[in-house]
């Protein structure tokens, strides 16, 4: 099978926040549109987006791999039997790389990297998604309550950060070390606000989410 040209190239969205302050929310709403996203894969470990977001549930990496071979376009939410997180994260991010090398753009959703990834290195398959999937056209947007547990390769090539209420002094003052968002800016989040700060651009935008 030959290589799909690329078309556009991915984003590294990284998403950050304390526990239910909006951060699965936020990327449901942003993601869960077909025409702007046809191809979604969630490694959904708490099995949240089939029923909030309509996402198809995938519960076998059998059927997964069967979707990255096949390039079926649908939005898909992977959640994991659980006998060995690490190891089906691996599996998971084999078959969005496949997709991509042959299908092309794609987004990739990861819940709670903290425990799938952890703070050093990018490693494995992730950290090649992370070096090499944007310019595949995988938007990778990992979600984790504070980056001072998530993998720094992550940080160093983000495209966005959105920043939602930090649960300590000490995450704020990192995050906005990371990020240029002013300290101040980040003390007056309330649950469902968030900042995005643009690494491009060297832009702040403030907005909160909104159920209609």
């Amino acid at each position: 099978m030959a290589k799909q040209p690329k078309t556009k190239d991915g984003k590294l969205v990284l998403i950050s926040g304390a526990s239910r302050s909006g951060k699965t929310v936020f990327a449901m709403q942003r993601y869960r549109h077909p025409t702007t996203y046809p191809v979604v894969f969630v490694f959904d470990l708490e099995n949240q987006w089939t029923k909030g977001a309509g996402f198809k549930h995938i519960n076998s990496l059998r059927d997964l791999m069967r979707i990255a071979i096949n390039g079926d376009a649908g939005r898909y939410a992977f959640v994991p039997p659980g006998n060995d997180l690490k190891a089906e994260f691996e599996a998971f991010c084999q078959c969005v790389w496949h997709f991509a090398e042959f299908f092309g753009e794609c987004v990739l959703i990861g819940e709670e990297m903290a425990e799938l990834a952890g703070a050093s290195k990018a490693s494995g398959t992730w950290g090649r998604i992370i070096r090499g999937g944007l310019k595949r056209g995988i938007t990778i947007v990992p979600i984790i309550q504070s980056w001072a547990e998530g993998d720094k390769t992550c940080m160093r090539n983000a495209s966005e950060f959105v920043v939602f209420r930090m649960p300590t002094a000490g995450d704020i003052e990192y995050m906005s070390k990371k990020t240029r968002i002013p300290l101040q800016e980040m003390e007056g989040l309330k649950p469902l606000e968030y900042l995005i700060y643009d690494t491009t651009e060297f832009t702040v935008t403030r907005g909160k989410i909104t159920f209609k």
